[in-house]
């Protein structure tokens, strides 16, 4: 699974499961992402705020703009579904609301959202610097 080859091989980095990536018609893959995710200390769910209608208003809006598409085909409502999808508030160890933030500052809300041991000082986007060890005579 791409989840746990992600987390084996990037201990320690910021991974942005975007909206499907935590949505899963098998219910053993939705299960093997949670074991994984579990023996991760910091799991975030990132959402425009806590109403749900509110939120989904927001990343509907989103989506047209960034994406040009509502995320509908055939009746389905793909955006809802993975709005609503329970794995992500279940393997999630808190939530960050992004309240009209930009990108930059919620990068900067979830590193700093994260275990003492695990934040770093600057944040690029949603990667996550590790702080740099001055060279000796620099």
């Amino acid at each position: 699974m791409s989840a746990r080859r992600v987390v084996t091989r990037s201990p320690g980095a910021v991974v942005a499961l975007g909206a499907g990536h935590t949505s899963y018609t098998d219910p053993a893959h939705g299960r093997e992402v949670a074991r994984v995710l579990a023996a991760c200390p910091d799991v975030r769910l990132v959402l425009p705020c806590q109403d749900r209608d509110a939120a989904y208003a927001v990343l509907r809006r989103r989506c047209l703009e960034t994406k040009g598409t509502t995320w509908t085909a055939d009746g389905h409502d793909f955006l809802a579904r993975w709005l609503d999808e329970p794995l992500t508030r279940q393997v999630a160890t808190g939530v960050v609301l992004t309240a009209g933030s930009t990108p930059q500052h919620t990068a900067r809300a979830v590193a700093a959202s994260l275990a003492p041991s695990a934040a770093a000082p600057t944040v690029q986007g949603l990667r996550r610097e590790r702080p740099r060890t001055p060279r000796p005579g620099a």
